[in-house]
């Protein structure tokens, strides 16, 4: 924007005065053309001594001009200073202090010098926004965290209480399909806990055997798979090592095939399977369910996603995979067609 006041402020003294000039020079041409000729016949009188030299006069426009363009100069480079304190230097601060509020910083004050009524009250208002969505915030994540809490505390019951059975049936099918669900729920609590307080996640990579830990997570999810009669097929290597975040791959995993469980229909496959070339590994959950008509909103949260003509609300799953992907720098895209299949493709950095 200052940019354009200085080139704007260029041009205007190049016009004006390139006007003022044209005008000079266009006065010169006619005081000339009407100096009339000297007639033949005054060639041929007696030659009087010359009369004494005149000292050449200047255009009379010549010192009026530089007077305005110095004088019209000035007057648009206050114009334009004035503009540029009480308009452009606000709106330049707003655009910064919003771009911030959208990466989620509501510590931000709106403070201006500007001398307009009209924009100091839109910063007083923008003030008052951003405080009243801080403690908006606060009150949320009181609420998440307290919420969380209650949530625990069944469930880790529930599970103890599940261990004790097992030990008195000899770790029955059953009991060991219960305590999986447990364990899946407080990883689910977790994962909620995660998306509502923004926290950042901590990643600690190592090398670890990424067929057991989708070997795990699809027999927690194998109870939810049965009641949709849906196979899921781990066809990833037994001894395939990957060096990534153990914690950010188990929460991704169990987010897309408990996606894939959800939308796809009845007796459909789910399938884990993984390629390594010379820069990356790409691993693919892939299902043959009906496909998803706008992938291009499928990671924005809350989003609506067409399922089998159906619009289906998101939820958080997707946009909690997306952020541990940019977390852990790994490359995360969709292809899908309608009434096919969809593949939730990953690059692993080697």
């Amino acid at each position: 924007m200052r940019k354009f006041i200085f080139k704007f402020f260029i041009l205007f003294v190049l016009l004006i005065s390139g006007a003022f000039f044209s005008l000079i020079f266009f006065q010169k041409y006619t005081m000339q053309k009407a100096i009339p000729p000297i007639p033949s016949e005054f060639n041929q009188m007696p030659m009087y001594p010359p009369p004494p030299p005149v000292s050449p006069q200047e255009p009379p426009l010549y010192i009026p001009a530089i007077i305005i363009i110095g004088l019209s100069s000035l007057f648009i480079f206050l114009l334009l200073k004035y503009l540029d304190k009480n308009f452009i230097t606000p709106l330049i601060i707003i655009q910064e202090k919003l771009r911030k509020i959208k990466e989620g910083d509501l510590n931000i004050d709106f403070k201006t010098n500007s001398e307009n009524k009209d924009v100091i009250a839109a910063f007083d208002t923008l003030s008052e926004m951003t405080k009243d969505l801080a403690q908006k915030e606060k009150l949320q994540e009181s609420f998440i965290q307290n919420l969380a809490h209650d949530l625990r505390g069944p469930i880790i019951a529930q599970q103890r209480a599940v261990e004790i059975l097992s030990d008195e049936f000899n770790n029955h099918e059953l009991l060991s399909g219960l305590k999986d669900n447990s364990q899946s729920f407080l990883n689910m609590i977790n994962v909620v806990i995660e998306a509502f307080l923004k926290k950042d996640f901590v990643i600690n990579k190592t090398e670890f055997n990424l067929y057991k830990l989708a070997q795990k997570i699809v027999q927690t999810l194998d109870i939810n798979a049965k009641q949709k009669n849906i196979l899921i097929n781990n066809k990833i290597d037994n001894d395939f090592i990957i060096f990534a975040d153990y914690i950010s791959f188990n929460r991704i995993l169990t987010n897309l095939v408990l996606n894939a469980i959800d939308n796809i229909e009845n007796d459909k496959t789910i399938e884990l399977s993984i390629e390594r070339n010379a820069e990356a590994d790409i691993l693919t959950i892939s299902d043959n369910g009906c496909g998803i008509d706008n992938v291009d909103e499928i990671f924005k949260p809350h989003a609506k996603i067409n399922f089998n003509n159906k619009k289906v609300i998101s939820g958080l799953g997707l946009t909690i995979v997306k952020e541990l992907c940019d977390k852990n720098d790994l490359k995360i895209k969709v292809d899908s067609k309608k009434d096919c299949y969809t593949k939730f493709i990953i690059e692993i950095p080697r």
